[in-house]
C-alpha cells in the first residue's frame, strides 16, 4: 500500500538529549497513526554520523503493529559529507539531508520537519481525510512549549500538557533581519540590538517596493525550517532544497519562495489544527542567544537575505525555480542503504 504521506526529517546522532526529543517525536506520530486509514511513511535522514555514538536507527523505538506508520533509515556517512565544500566547518547541511529523503519518498505528500515538533492529533485527522491540495504549499504558524514536553511519554497528556503551556506563536519578522550589517562589538546587548536593527530597516519601508519584493512579502515563512507540505511532484518540480554547501540559514525560504514562482499557493494550518515547537532551552536556560547565533553564521559561509530577494525576481517572472541543482540532488546517483522498521 503507498503512503499518503512522508514525513521527512534529518539528523545527526549527537547526544542524549536530543535522543530523547527524537523519541518523543516518534512516539507521537506512532500512536496518531492508529486507527486512520491511511499509511504514514517517516523517512530519517542520519547525516555525518558521529563514531562516538550509536546510530539512530539503533536508538530510536519501531512501531507497533497497530501504528500505521513504516520507518525508513538512510545514513550519509562521512566520507560522503566530506564531498562538499565546506566540510570542515559545517559538519551538517540538514536541507541536502532532507532532499535525501523528499528524492526517495514514496507518498504522495512529502512533510520536511524536524524532530522537534510535537504533531496533535487534529493534524492527522486532516491528514486521513485525503483532502490536501495538490495545487498548494502548506506552512504552519507553530507554537512553542517547554522543553519538558518531551518527558511526558503519553502523548495525550503531552497535548494537554502543551495546549496550556504553549508560551508565543512564531511569527514571520526575523529577530535581526539585518545582522551583517551590525558590529559584531554590539551583540551582547539585545535592546541596542534591536534599536539598530529596526534603524536599518526604516529605508526599505520608505522605498517603493520591488517585484521580487511585493511577492515575498506575500509569503509566510513563519517557521518553514520546521513545517514545509507539498505534493511529492512539486517538490521534485522544485528540485528539493537548493544543495548550497555552506551554513543553511534561508535554505528553507528560498524553497517557498521557489514554489510560489511556480504557481502553489501557500495555506497556512488553521488555528485548530495545532503544531507544536520545543522551546530551545535545556535546564531552563536558552541554549544559543540570537547573538551567539549571529557571531556562529558570521565564522561560516552563509547567503545574505538581500541577495535573496534581489535573486528571485527573474523566478516569479518567468515563474520558475532556481536552475541550480543538479540532476543527482539528494544525492540520487548513489546508492545509500536503508534499513527499514514496520511495514504495510
Amino acid at each position: 500500500m503507498k503512503p499518503y504521506l512522508s514525513i521527512v526529517v534529518s539528523a545527526r546522532n549527537s547526544d542524549a538529549e536530543n535522543l530523547l526529543i527524537f523519541k518523543s517525536f516518534m512516539r507521537g506520530i506512532y500512536h496518531h497513526s492508529r486507527g486512520k486509514e491511511v499509511w504514514i511513511e517517516l523517512i530519517i535522514v542520519e547525516w555525518n554520523p558521529l563514531s562516538n555514538q550509536p546510530s539512530l536507527q539503533a536508538s530510536l523505538p519501531p512501531p507497533a503493529k497497530e501504528d500505521q506508520v513504516i520507518v525508513r533509515f538512510f545514513q550519509v556517512s562521512q566520507s560522503l559529507h566530506q564531498r562538499y565544500k565546506h566540510s570542515a566547518t559545517v559538519d551538517f547541511f540538514p536541507m541536502i539531508a532532507k532532499n535525501v529523503g523528499i528524492r526517495r519518498a514514496k507518498g504522495e505528500f512529502v512533510l520536511c520537519t524536524a524532530p522537534n515538533v510535537l504533531f496533535s492529533a487534529a493534524f492527522f485527522q486532516q491528514i486521513a481525510k485525503k483532502t490536501l491540495d495538490v495545487n498548494s504549499l502548506y506552512s504552519a504558524a507553530c507554537c512553542e512549549v517547554p522543553n519538558d514536553a518531551v518527558r511526558i511519554e503519553d502523548p495525550q497528556e503531552q497535548f494537554t500538557f502543551c495546549k496550556k503551556n504553549k508560551q508565543n506563536v512564531q511569527n514571520q519578522k526575523e529577530v535581526y533581519r539585518n545582522a551583517e550589517k551590525i558590529p559584531s562589538i554590539f551583540y551582547g546587548f539585545p535592546k541596542l540590538m534591536r534599536f539598530l536593527n529596526a534603524t536599518l530597516e526604516i529605508p526599505r519601508y520608505l522605498r517603493p517596493q520591488g517585484f521580487a519584493q511585493k511577492h515575498i512579502n506575500a509569503l509566510n515563512f513563519s517557521t518553514c525550517d520546521a513545517f514545509t507540505m507539498m505534493k511529492k511532484t512539486a517538490w521534485l518540480r522544485i528540485q528539493g532544497y537548493l544543495e548550497l554547501e555552506l551554513y543553511q540559514h534561508h535554505v528553507a525560504k528560498m524553497a517557498l519562495i521557489a514554489a510560489y514562482a511556480v504557481g502553489l499557493e501557500q495555506k497556512m494550518l488553521p488555528s485548530s489544527i495545532p503544531i507544536y515547537t520545543l522551546s530551545p532551552e535545556k535546564n531552563g536556560k536558552s541554549l544559543k542567544s540570537p547573538e551567539a547565533m549571529i557571531l556562529e553564521m558570521k565564522q561560516q559561509p552563509y547567503l545574505h537575505w538581500d541577495w535573496i530577494e534581489e535573486g528571485s525576481e527573474s523566478l516569479f517572472k518567468e515563474q520558475r525555480t532556481y536552475h541550480y541543482n543538479a540532476e543527482n540532488w539528494g544525492l540520487g546517483g548513489v546508492d545509500l542503504d536503508e534499513f527499514v522498521l514496520g511495514g504495510f
